[in-house]
């Protein structure tokens, strides 16, 4: 499987972009898909380069998995991560409410 590379124009580009393949996604619902969406509007603003190892195997999971939606593996990790992050910090909350 090869990487599809992009060269998006600007942010606006990249946005809508990526805006399409979410709403073409049957991965995620309507609410993630704008939850995800919202989020890469945000990271647009605020990228910060950073390094991370991961395990080979674990890279060309990522890489089938993005693949089979279109989108370059990076972004389909800051899709992941921005679900993952945004499902604990409403777990997080919901625990507070709770306990308030």
């Amino acid at each position: 499987m090869t990487e599809e590379k992009y060269d998006f124009k600007s942010a606006e580009e990249e946005k809508k972009h990526y805006k399409k393949l979410m709403k073409e996604s049957t991965v995620v619902s309507e609410e993630e898909s704008n939850e995800i969406i919202g989020a890469i509007k945000q990271g647009l603003l605020k990228k910060r380069m950073t390094s991370i190892r991961l395990e080979e195997s674990l890279i060309e999971d990522l890489k089938h998995f993005a693949g089979e939606h279109g989108l370059p593996y990076q972004a389909y990790m800051r899709m992941v991560l921005t679900r993952h992050v945004s499902r604990m910090k409403e777990k997080e909350k919901r625990r507070k409410t709770k306990h308030a």
